[in-house]
């Protein structure tokens, strides 16, 4: 999945065609790690986007064009300064390096013709685009960079305005164009990596090739890409000479054709500068495209889709996670003071019989021993004393203890009921959670922002009343629809809004789940079945065996006043016992 080398060569041809002698008309920078170009070339604008992401570094033109921040970052505003009115007049790549150098000419505040250099370096979490200057003793001092890497953070290679540029340690590989003057060394030390894979193998000895390309090699050579380097046979050196002499003539030649791999649903997996024979056998399949560029914008939107995705997700969990085992920590403290609370009873009882028995108790005992007044004749009470105070001044603070502790169970009785409704509201996020896409992860913080978990959106962004999306339609075997909801927005959307009052609801009986209508009064006993089903395995107890899914009509399910999205309390239901079957689950209906 790297911008290698060879991918690298191939955007050059295409930035060289269609950039060199482009006036840059504007510079941008949307993010810490990222630069928008506008360039005007006779009839036509061109936006090259240059990223230095650790997981996504990569340069191509685009025609999506990103939000900028109102005050422009200092390297941006440096950019502009040295480039915007200037041409570019020179786009260059040393050996297959992960670099390439953008040159541009330019006129200085005196008028003067001045030249600099964008050096895009795209490394991993090491990527960067540091802007240079040539000095008259033939060095490159930095001007600046979109990350400045000081000392501490690298003891090998500092990147700091004002010093001297320093390229990055090269890589002691193989060159493909030159690959058939040195046959008997790259043999050589190819036989001498032993045990490591053929692929691995191959990426470790040339230079500019990523695991994906270095498979495309071998499958082409019709060779096993985990086989043994140390393994090669003189048979398997004839299969692979031919293969990678391929390779360097199609350099030395510009012969390119960039491929995408896909993978289930036409996710993109991977990319490279050549075909990819042999994947249809694994179940994959290929693309290949014109533009290199263009192949990098479709593979790109859909990774920063997924990693948006999976950031936000992540997000998401910590918030519930960190919130649901803060409200159980204040359960269980909640719970224990109950306890406390409970000894009511004992203190009233102690005081009647205290009341009763005054005659019996001294002013000055620490305790008296006293038959239980209710169950004279069987039990005998131990009742503590404070020996300053007369026995009917101690059978009054018995009293008092008891409507204090009275006072405080009504309280911790209202307030326990409170948290375990957050415990269990908290459950229900934290199990949509699990198989939320992008969609219901927008929802899920909309709501976890409503509810005061995360900081409010900006005015006019939420919208509080809409369902993220449609829940997911069914039709049971008997044509009868059946709609499950997705989040708690889409629940209570379903349920108290789009489902008719004699239309049946399910929801699996005391964990988080899906609310689910059956649009029927009286369905057939399979379509019973198989909304339970539906409400059993979009739920916690999806893994279990006997999961009882309570079922009511929806004129029978309604929302407290005040509480949490996607909560409602239900009455007059019948139960069933099912056990999730994947194989027997109905399939959604697609959205029109």
């Amino acid at each position: 999945m790297p911008l290698d080398g060879l991918y690298l060569a191939c955007l050059k041809e295409e930035l060289t065609a269609a950039l060199i002698n482009a006036r840059i008309t504007r510079v941008h920078q949307p993010g810490r790690r990222e630069l928008n170009l506008v360039l005007r070339s006779p009839g036509q604008n061109h936006l090259l986007l240059i990223s230095a992401h650790p997981l996504m570094a990569r340069i191509h033109l685009t025609t999506g064009s990103r939000e900028n921040p109102v005050k422009p970052p200092p390297f941006c505003m440096l950019l502009r300064k040295y480039w915007e009115g200037g041409r570019l007049i020179r786009i260059a790549q040393p050996y297959l390096e992960r670099i390439l150098t953008l040159e541009v000419q330019n006129r200085d505040e005196f008028g003067l013709v001045s030249t600099t250099e964008l050096i895009c370096e795209f490394m991993g979490k090491h990527s960067n685009a540091i802007l240079v200057k040539k000095e008259a003793a033939g060095g490159r001092k930095i001007l600046g960079s979109l990350i400045t890497v000081s000392p501490q953070m690298s003891r090998v290679r500092t990147v700091r305005p004002g010093e001297a540029y320093m390229s990055p340690p090269p890589q002691e590989k193989f060159y493909p164009g030159t690959l058939g003057e040195q046959e008997g060394l790259f043999l050589e030390r190819l036989r001498e990596m032993g045990d490591k894979s053929l692929k691995n193998a191959l990426v470790a000895l040339l230079q500019g090739i990523s695991p994906l390309t270095a498979e495309a090699l071998l499958n082409r050579a019709g060779l096993d890409p985990g086989g043994r380097a140390g393994g090669l046979t003189p048979e398997k050196i004839r299969a692979l000479w031919p293969s990678l002499l391929d390779l360097g003539d199609d350099i030395m030649q510009k012969n390119f054709r960039p491929t995408l791999l896909l993978g289930e649903g036409g996710r993109p997996l991977d990319f490279a500068a050549l075909p990819l024979p042999g994947r249809e056998a694994e179940g994959l399949a290929v693309e290949s495209f014109e533009s290199p560029s263009r192949l990098l914008e479709r593979f790109f939107t859909a990774r920063e889709g997924l990693h948006r995705e999976r950031e936000l997700k992540s997000l998401l969990e910590q918030v519930v996670h960190r919130e649901l085992e803060r409200q159980q920590k204040k359960l269980g403290r909640q719970q224990q003071e109950l306890k406390k609370a409970e000894k009511a009873e004992a203190y009233r009882r102690q005081g009647e019989t205290l009341t009763a028995y005054l005659y019996r108790a001294k002013k000055g005992e620490d305790s008296v021993l006293l038959p239980d007044l209710y169950e004279p004749g069987e039990k005998i009470l131990k009742i503590p004393l404070n020996p300053s105070l007369s026995p009917a001044q101690n059978a009054q603070a018995y009293f008092k203890k008891y409507k204090k502790a009275l006072s405080a169970r009504k309280e911790l009785v209202r307030r326990t009921r409170t948290t375990r409704r957050e415990v269990r509201y908290l459950e229900g996020l934290h199990f949509q959670l699990e198989g939320a896409g992008m969609p219901e992860l927008l929802s899920l913080k909309e709501e976890l922002a409503r509810e005061g978990y995360l900081k409010a959106p900006a005015a006019g962004k939420a919208r509080p009343g809409a369902p993220a999306g449609e829940p997911l339609k069914f039709v049971s075997s008997d044509g009868i629809h059946i709609y499950v909801g997705r989040n708690n927005r889409q629940n209570d959307w379903l349920t108290l809004k789009k489902a008719g009052r004699e239309d049946l609801w399910f929801h699996v009986k005391d964990l988080p789940g899906s609310h689910v209508v059956a649009t029927h009064a009286s369905p057939p006993y399979k379509t019973l079945e198989e909304a339970a089903m539906l409400a059993a395995h979009y739920s916690r107890g999806r893994e279990s065996a006997k999961v009882p899914v309570d079922y009511t009509r929806v004129k029978n399910v309604r929302k407290p006043r005040g509480a949490k999205p996607g909560m409602v309390i239900y009455d007059d239901h019948k139960t069933l016992y099912v056990t999730p079957d994947r194989e027997k689950l109905l399939k959604p209906i697609p959205p029109e």
